[in-house]
């Protein structure tokens, strides 16, 4: 996926992510960045997970949208962590 800038680039990826839960119904779990450009603001990613399944996955609040609302990008020593705000 792409952005303009490093919070858009990852604010598309976590929205490709919502979509195909959205219309694939995958759980997502775990997720590998393969590849990030930042000169072109590019993120390639592969999400691990399985088919949702009422049976295994209990319904809670369904995520509507994710947002760049408060959205924190913090850099630790070996990790990054992302801090978003959804809308459900």
């Amino acid at each position: 996926v792409k952005g303009h800038d490093e919070e858009s680039m990852v604010f598309s990826l976590l929205d490709e992510f919502l979509y195909n839960f959205s219309v694939e119904e995958v759980v997502c779990k775990r997720c590998r960045v393969k590849k990030i450009d930042v000169k072109n603001w590019s993120i390639e990613a592969i999400g691990f997970g399985e088919k949702f399944s009422l049976a295994k996955h209990p319904q809670g609040t369904e995520i509507k949208a994710i947002t760049k609302h408060d959205m924190k990008i913090v850099r630790k020593e070996s990790s990054i962590h992302v801090y978003v705000v959804v809308d459900i």
